[in-house]
């Protein structure tokens, strides 16, 4: 997806989320924060990989969802940022609470990294070879 978005010109990304502790499943018995972790990671390999500024935006707090017969309680990790090539995560929250931020991105940035890495380049020689 991210490689589709970035040969067709795309800079900044938005990523709306919906991401639980508990999709960490039995990881959650080697680390509770398992699922931010992941996230925060992901989060910027794909900023750097793609040359991108990316945009998670992740819902935060408690969800009581039905799964089958009964409801559960969801703990939705929050953890909503921005990040961007060469500097990764620039702005995060840093919890699951309800919170919004504004951010601003100088995507002069963007443009170095791309004369940098090549990324656009490599990916349309691969795609159109």
């Amino acid at each position: 997806m991210f490689r589709k978005m970035t040969l067709r010109g795309a800079r900044i990304v938005i990523c709306p989320s919906y991401w639980a502790q508990e999709d960490a499943g039995i990881g959650l018995k080697y680390d509770r924060a398992s699922e931010v972790k992941f996230v925060n990671s992901v989060c910027a390999s794909r900023a750097f990989e793609n040359c991108i500024a990316l945009v998670y935006c992740n819902p935060a707090g408690e969800l009581h969802v039905k799964k089958g017969r009964r409801f559960i309680n969801e703990a939705l990790i929050g953890n909503s940022q921005v990040t961007i090539p060469f500097r990764g995560c620039i702005k995060r929250l840093d919890h699951n609470k309800e919170e919004m931020f504004i951010e601003e991105i100088d995507t002069a940035i963007l443009s170095d990294a791309e004369r940098n890495y090549k990324i656009r380049k490599d990916l349309k020689s691969r795609v159109l070879s």
